[in-house]
């Protein structure tokens, strides 16, 4: 049945190793490992099936909160009284309307829209070797990671993570400049936003270059159910980084 072949997708042939009393190792059957793992990855596949948008949508969520949490805590030695949880929120909340709501958007939905699917689908099924010889689908890999460097990530990466973390925690020495008794408005905001992205821009950019061309090359030549997984999973490296770098009043 097809609910067989699903499974088996996703479960090694296995063998689970136990010590016994006497220092010995047992092996168990390759059923009772499957079993095992049937049980604990199947809701979580099961989910993610059915749902796909929305776990993504928490994975990403999950993701940056969990980059920043690690950054201040284990790198830059922070503690509960010392932690900035502004900070966190700004991560928060990048993680769920960029990261999560808007790469899906580009990544799944935007790119099959922009390029010939069938394309897409067959270069992406292809074996290494056979996507080598293959150039249509290496002009349309190309001109994918243009689209992304070129236009998604200066253009809506950037300035959306300069814009939360504004809005979120801004650098109030910014403002010292504002009338007392005024409130800054969303403008000054905005602009100061775009302002401290302009001072970044190029190391920013060819930073991010950098670190995701070689990343993106491979998320866009794998079939389109693993792009979101390796894509998160590198994402949460980048967060960390992103973290680091650029999650402080002051860069790094």
């Amino acid at each position: 049945t097809s609910e067989t072949r699903h499974t088996e997708h996703w479960e090694p042939n296995l063998h689970v190793l136990h010590f016994s009393e006497l220092g010995g190792v047992k092996k168990m059957p390759a059923a009772a490992a499957t079993l095992s793992l049937t049980s604990f990855y199947r809701p979580i596949t099961d989910f993610i099936t059915k749902y796909p948008f929305s776990s993504q949508v928490a994975i990403s969520t999950v993701k940056a909160t969990t980059a920043d949490l690690l950054v201040q805590f284990y790198i830059e030695k922070k503690n509960a009284t010392t932690w900035n949880k502004n900070r966190t929120l700004a991560f928060a909340t990048y993680g769920f309307a960029f990261q999560g709501v808007t790469q899906w958007l580009v990544c799944v939905k935007g790119m099959r829209k922009l390029f010939d699917p069938k394309i897409m689908d067959k270069f992406c099924e292809m074996p290494f070797s056979e996507k080598l010889k293959y150039r249509t689908g290496l002009k349309q890999l190309g001109a994918q990671l243009t689209v992304d460097m070129t236009m998604f990530q200066p253009l809506m990466c950037w300035p959306s993570f300069y814009l939360f973390k504004e809005f979120i925690m801004p650098d109030q020495k910014d403002y010292k400049e504002i009338e007392s008794g005024k409130s800054v408005t969303a403008y000054q905001k905005c602009r100061f936003a775009m302002s401290k992205y302009g001072d970044n821009f190029w190391e920013d950019n060819f930073g991010m270059t950098g670190f995701w061309a070689p990343a993106l090359t491979v998320i866009y030549s794998v079939p389109v159910q693993y792009r979101m997984p390796i894509l998160h999973s590198v994402s949460f490296v980048w967060c960390n980084l992103l973290s680091f770098y650029r999650g402080g009043d002051g860069a790094h």
